[in-house]
């Protein structure tokens, strides 16, 4: 899940401006016995309501906050996610657990568990798609079809082909690719790192997937070398490659935020950029290893766990530093959030960070 920003003049140098402080966030509901936490989810949609966050504690245990629920954090007990969390739809939660199955629950239900894979390594997923990636870099795919009708418009199997489905034309989890680096799933496309290569398929509407010719399996080689990292959200799709951040699809100023349903019958000429265009330009620090792109902001995390943020909205597309001893990180929307490596949970930006009351910490339960 993630986002973009782009300079209208092209490079982003960044900026050492410390900007608005990001907020420590205080998980009241994580045991005083084991309060580190140790993984983190964020979710923004278009809409108030839609936005939340998900992190696992250093027991395993999965605790939510949503914006429809005042920004309540509450356990879901029937998750263990010492491996990994993320949120793959609104009050929908999977977790990675320690034997590396990937189970989900919902908040609604917190006690139904439902499996849906097994040898998990790290998973990728919004809205209708979603995938798993293993230990050893086999990829396995799966999806919703009610869901890509609403979107796109399109039954599951145009992006799967010949997968088993269930009754209801949802397709289910599948291998789909092996020796697999990287992965960006969206609600529109799909993109896979192999070996340097990166590989996208899916909607094109903005150029997310670019120009290049496609090939006989409809997949579009991306026209850059030595590709370490990958992420996408919906109409846009960014890389590092040789150190850089290159970012397609629509990467122009914009002044709303739409993270569901897009106008893909009417791009807008000014935003398509088609071909990957640098936005940052190499670290003369430390070199860039981690990206989270995403549809109004997007974050670069370097070799020494220092985080740089960026937002589409800014147009002078400068750079700021937002953190620093960064373990993980993810971008929804406008806001970001990471924990450090202390465990602790901070959240930025205008539509996802908890609110706080004047001693710096979220309201308790």
């Amino acid at each position: 899940m993630a986002l973009v920003a782009c300079a209208s003049e092209g490079t982003v140098e960044p900026s050492s401006s410390p900007g608005d402080p990001a907020v420590a966030v205080d998980i009241e509901a994580v045991p005083a016995d084991s309060p580190q936490l140790v993984h983190v989810s964020v979710l923004a949609t278009e809409g108030d309501s839609r936005r939340g966050v998900c992190v696992t504690d250093r027991g395993g245990r999965v605790h939510c906050s949503y914006a429809h629920e005042d920004w309540t954090w509450r356990e879901v007990p029937a998750l263990d996610g010492s491996n990994g969390v993320y949120i793959r739809w609104i009050g929908e939660i999977c977790a990675v657990s320690q034997a590396r199955d990937l189970e989900c629950s919902t908040l609604r239900n917190p006690e139904r568990r439902q499996h849906i894979t097994s040898d998990v390594g790290r998973t990728y997923g919004q809205i209708g798609i979603h995938c798993a990636l293993s230990p050893t870099r086999a990829l396995t795919c799966w999806g919703r079809d009610d869901v890509m009708h609403h979107v796109l418009g399109l039954p599951i199997r145009w992006f799967f082909g010949g997968a088993p489905s269930d009754t209801d034309g949802n397709a289910l989890p599948t291998v789909i690719a092996r020796s697999v680096d990287g992965v960006a799933v969206t609600s529109h496309h799909v993109c896979i790192l192999s070996g340097g290569r990166l590989t996208c398929e899916g909607a094109n509407h903005y150029g997310q997937t670019t120009d290049a010719e496609p090939g006989a399996d409809g997949a579009r080689i991306i026209a850059l070398d030595g590709v370490t990292a990958v992420s996408a959200s919906g109409l846009v799709t960014c890389a590092i490659a040789r150190g850089e951040v290159f970012c397609w699809g629509e990467i122009g100023p914009t002044d709303s935020v739409r993270e569901c349903v897009y106008d893909l019958a009417s791009p807008r000429a000014e935003q398509r950029v088609a071909v990957p265009t640098r936005v940052v330009s190499a670290s003369s620090r430390s070199p860039y290893v981690a990206l989270a792109a995403g549809r109004a902001l997007s974050c670069v995390a370097t070799a020494d766990h220092e985080l740089w943020c960026w937002a589409m909205r800014d147009p002078e597309g400068t750079m700021r530093r937002v953190g620093t001893s960064i373990a993980e990180f993810d971008v929804a929307g406008t806001s970001y959030c990471f924990l450090n490596t202390e465990g602790t949970l901070v959240c930025d930006g205008e539509t996802l960070a908890p609110p706080i009351n004047e001693t710096g910490r979220a309201p308790s339960r």
